[in-house]
């Protein structure tokens, strides 16, 4: 599963994005307004967890 939330769409342009040659690809951050912190990939982690009846495990992130 992959969400474009406001990364560079400009790599999906030199592939055939899931095998399909010219498929657009799109970013949430162009469909919606993304508040400065969001924490959508958490949102989403968070969400299947409850759909698939699953714990979510946390990882800790290292500092960059």
């Amino acid at each position: 599963m992959a969400l474009n939330v406001d990364g560079d769409l400009g790599p999906f342009l030199r592939i055939n994005p899931c095998g399909y040659a010219g498929m657009p690809m799109v970013r949430l951050a162009d469909l919606v307004a993304l508040p400065g912190e969001h924490r959508v990939g958490e949102q989403l982690a968070k969400a299947l967890a409850i759909r698939l009846h699953r714990e979510l495990v946390s990882v800790e992130r290292s500092p960059l």
